[in-house]
C-alpha cells in the first residue's frame, strides 16, 4: 500500500472504531484442567536446566501478583491512545536485533497508525559485562521502549518471561482505555505492517471477545525420555514436569494475538497450574483451556516450519524466520 498524502496515513484508526457493530461477546466459565506429572522424588534422568526435580513449580514463588518486579518501565509507552500494541520478546544482548526493528517496521508502524505501538520485553542476564551495561542504559534513556523485569532471561525461563509480560499489560499499566489487541512476537518474527494492521482491524480478529489467535499446532508427541537418557532436547520434556503422551492443541509461541480480557484471564489462571517450561504450551494450552477459551487459525502467519517456496509473502503479515 502506497500512502501519498497525510490524510491516508492512519486510515485504519480511521475506521476501527466502527467496524464492530456488535462485539461478539462469548462469557464462559473458567473450566478444571490439571497437569499430570510423576513423583519427583523418584525421578531419575534429564532434567530442564534451571528446573530440577528439587524445584518448587508454584509460580507465586517467583512473581507476585501485587508488589512490582519491573526494573526499567517502557516510558514511551502511550496509555491513553494504544488501541494495539506489539510486546516484543527479546534477548537483553539483542541490541542489533532491537535496532533493525525500530529502523525498520518498527518506523512503518508509527508512521501508519498513531494508535499502535511496541514495547521490548527483556529480563536479566547473571552477568553483564560493563560494556553492554551501557549500551543497554544508552539504548533505555535514548528509546523508552523497554519493559526490563526482575528475572533471569533464559529459553527454560520464557513462561515467567510471558506471565510477568501479561502482569504488565493486565496489572501495572494504568490504561486510560484498555487496548482492544495485543500481538506477542519473537524478536526474530518479522512483520508485513500495512497487511498486518489491515487483518487486525477487520471484524474477523478484532470484534471477538474473549480472543486468541495464531499458528495451531499440538497433537504432536514430546521427545522420548528413556530413564538413562543424558540429553535432554529442546522441546524434551521429563515426566517429573509432565505425563502425557501428547501435547495439546496450542498456538505457536513467536506470533500470537489476543485481547485485554484473554490476558487477564491468562495471568489469572497461570497460577492455578504447576510451572511448566514450554510458553507456548503452558500459556496457549493449558492456561487457555482452564480460561476455557477457544484457539482461532489465523492465515496470515508465516510458521518456521512452513515451505517457504511454497508462500506469497505478500500474503503473509508475520514472518518467523
Amino acid at each position: 500500500l502506497i500512502y501519498r498524502n497525510s490524510n491516508e496515513r492512519d486510515i485504519w484508526h480511521q475506521y476501527k472504531d466502527s467496524i464492530c457493530r456488535k462485539d461478539v461477546i462469548t462469557n464462559k466459565r473458567t473450566r478444571r484442567f490439571n497437569i499430570e506429572f510423576t513423583n519427583a522424588s523418584s525421578y531419575y534422568g534429564p532434567t530442564i536446566p534451571g528446573w530440577p526435580p528439587s524445584a518448587s513449580r508454584d509460580i507465586s514463588k517467583y512473581i507476585s501478583k501485587e508488589s512490582e518486579s519491573y526494573l526499567v518501565y517502557p516510558k514511551s509507552l502511550d496509555v491513553k491512545q494504544t488501541d494495539f500494541l506489539i510486546v516484543i520478546h527479546s534477548r537483553l544482548e539483542s541490541f542489533d536485533t532491537r535496532k533493525v526493528i525500530r529502523d525498520t517496521w518498527g518506523k512503518v508502524l508509527k508512521k501508519l497508525s498513531n494508535n499502535s505501538s511496541y514495547i521490548f520485553v527483556i529480563g536479566r542476564e547473571e552477568s553483564l559485562s560493563n560494556g553492554n551495561r551501557k549500551i543497554l542504559d544508552t539504548e533505555i534513556t535514548d528509546h523508552g521502549d523497554i519493559l526490563q523485569e526482575d528475572f533471569i532471561d533464559s529459553y527454560y525461563n520464557l513462561t515467567l518471561k510471558s506471565i510477568i509480560s501479561l502482569k504488565f499489560l493486565t496489572r501495572t499499566v494504568i490504561w486510560t482505555k484498555k487496548p482492544r489487541r495485543f500481538l506477542k512476537i519473537d524478536d526474530d518474527v518479522f512483520l508485513n505492517i500495512p497487511l498486518l494492521l489491515k487483518s487486525v482491524f477487520s471484524p474477523a480478529l478484532w470484534c471477538k471477545e474473549p480472543y486468541l489467535g495464531g499458528v495451531i499446532l499440538g497433537n504432536f508427541t514430546p521427545n522420548a525420555l528413556s530413564p538413562t537418557a543424558r540429553v535432554l532436547g529442546k522441546w524434551g520434556v521429563p515426566s517429573y514436569m509432565l505425563e502425557r503422551k501428547q501435547y495439546p492443541a496450542f498456538l505457536s509461541g513467536s506470533t500470537y494475538l489476543f485481547s485485554f480480557a484473554t490476558g487477564n484471564c491468562l495471568f489469572e489462571e497461570a497460577f492455578n497450574l504447576p510451572y511448566f517450561h514450554l510458553e507456548d504450551i503452558f500459556i496457549t494450552s493449558f492456561a487457555a483451556t482452564k480460561c476455557n477459551i477457544n484457539l482461532d487459525r489465523i492465515k496470515g502467519i508465516l510458521f518456521w516450519r512452513t515451505k517457504k517456496e511454497h508462500i506469497l509473502l505478500t500474503k503473509k503479515f508475520a514472518i518467523h524466520y
